[in-house]
């Protein structure tokens, strides 16, 4: 089966917003890796939509570049792994 996407990077404040997003689409985004890439967030935010479904959340302020993307690249290998 071909996919349009293997992942999706949702990005916002609202930890409440992000798992209704998570939520509401779940049947188009079951198999896929799921990051969810936040401002401002407390370790509750991102334990929230960890516990939604996120495979992974990152507070843009407190993950460098080299670690979101070593954090993201090792993920989707896992993932890939497992189809």
């Amino acid at each position: 089966m071909r996919s349009d996407f293997d992942c999706l990077i949702v990005g916002g404040m609202d930890a409440g917003r992000m798992v209704d997003v998570l939520q509401g689409n779940m049947p188009l985004l079951r198999n896929r890796l799921l990051v969810a890439l936040m401002v401002d967030s407390t370790p509750e935010d991102r334990a929230k939509v960890i516990r939604a479904g996120y495979d992974d959340a990152m507070d843009v302020d407190g993950t460098g570049h080299a670690e979101a993307t070593a954090r993201v690249r090792a993920m989707w290998s896992r993932m890939k792994g497992r189809r």
